[in-house]
């Protein structure tokens, strides 16, 4: 894997296995189970940089919520964020567990609530993201 202590803030997520990691100049600090992408919508393998986030944007796509976003793709097309939540912010799947490390997202990859929040919190703008 690429040499991560070049980056101040780096994320990793493993596709085969479902699980992203956070490092600090190379140094692993977090590691999270993470939901995938649909079969259809892969995410490419490569590296990329967190453009922005926002806390609580609406799906132009789905009209639905997705709490702590982070865009990492250029064009707006890949997300982490947690499970959506409906226009009266009840989640659309109210037992996430049940759901992480499974392949139901379309472009996004999805971390349990007390996960995200963390990394929300920590990620910065250029933060780079490498997908595996």
């Amino acid at each position: 894997m690429e040499e991560l202590y070049k980056y101040r803030k780096s994320i990793v997520i493993d596709t085969k296995i479902w699980n992203l990691k956070a490092y600090f100049y190379g140094q692993e600090i977090w590691s999270f189970d993470a939901s995938a992408w649909k079969y259809n919508f892969e995410t490419p393998k490569w590296k990329f940089r967190i453009v922005q986030k926002n806390k609580m944007p609406k799906s132009k796509i789905s009209w639905l919520y997705m709490p702590y976003w982070m865009e990492f793709w250029w064009s707006g097309k890949y997300w982490i964020h947690w499970f959506p939540l409906y226009w009266d912010k009840t989640p659309k799947y109210p037992n996430e567990e049940k759901f992480s490390r499974k392949k139901l997202a379309w472009w996004c990859v999805r971390i349990q609530k007390e996960n995200i929040k963390t990394l929300f919190n920590w990620v910065e703008p250029l933060t780079t993201v490498i997908i595996l």
